[in-house]
């Protein structure tokens, strides 16, 4: 079975812009009464959605390097470096989950 490289890249393209939205969230100043931490949404959303990034880019990324498609294969990789960083960022920010 072929896998459409396009597909991963626009599934890629969404998980990590739903991130990049949580981010810029955080980022922008508040306006109004607002209560709670927004940072703590942004916390709790990618604690609960980096386990499915990461196995949804380590099975395509092995499927993608055993089938021979390097696109689908560089696409997941880079997902996973994506992921990683990010879950990095959250770490550095909340000074080590404290």
């Amino acid at each position: 079975m072929k896998y459409n490289w396009l597909i991963h890249l626009v599934l890629n393209l969404i998980m990590y812009g739903f991130y990049g939205l949580l981010w810029w969230n955080v980022s922008q100043p508040l306006r109004g009464n607002h209560h709670g931490d927004r940072a703590l949404g942004v916390a709790i959303a990618i604690i609960f959605t980096t386990p499915f990034y990461l196995l949804f880019n380590l099975i395509f990324a092995y499927r993608g390097y055993k089938k021979n498609q390097r696109k689908v294969f560089f696409i997941n990789v880079l997902g996973l470096l994506l992921c990683i960083l990010n879950f990095s960022y959250l770490y550095y920010k909340t000074n080590g989950f404290s």
